[in-house]
């Protein structure tokens, strides 16, 4: 017996990050991403939210767990991040989309 793929919704109603949760399903909903187990990648892509003065490296960008910490560490907050992805023509593909929209 195969485990399902699990997908996970950032759900924030109040916009306080203390009251916001993740909702889980079995099958894929809007604005939801693929929940992957610890150990199953090493590396996935980062897409996050651009400014007007946001290149392509600046919002997409490979990194690991570890790397991940250090990006809030450093001042990335949760709101800023747009998704995660497993491969980086996906997390390219979007984050060229979501360029396009700031510089309309």
């Amino acid at each position: 017996m195969t485990t399902p793929t699990l997908y996970l919704k950032h759900i924030d109603i109040t916009g306080d990050p203390v009251d916001a949760f993740w909702l889980a399903s079995e099958k894929p909903m809007q604005d939801s991403i693929p929940y992957i187990p610890a150990g199953e990648i090493k590396t996935f892509w980062v897409v996050t939210k651009p400014t007007r003065f946001s290149t392509l490296a600046d919002v997409c960008f490979e990194t690991s767990a570890e790397g991940l910490y250090f990006q809030f560490a450093g001042g990335l907050e949760l709101r800023n991040l747009h998704g995660t992805y497993t491969d980086e023509e996906s997390a390219a593909r979007e984050a060229r989309a979501l360029l396009e929209q700031v510089l309309l």
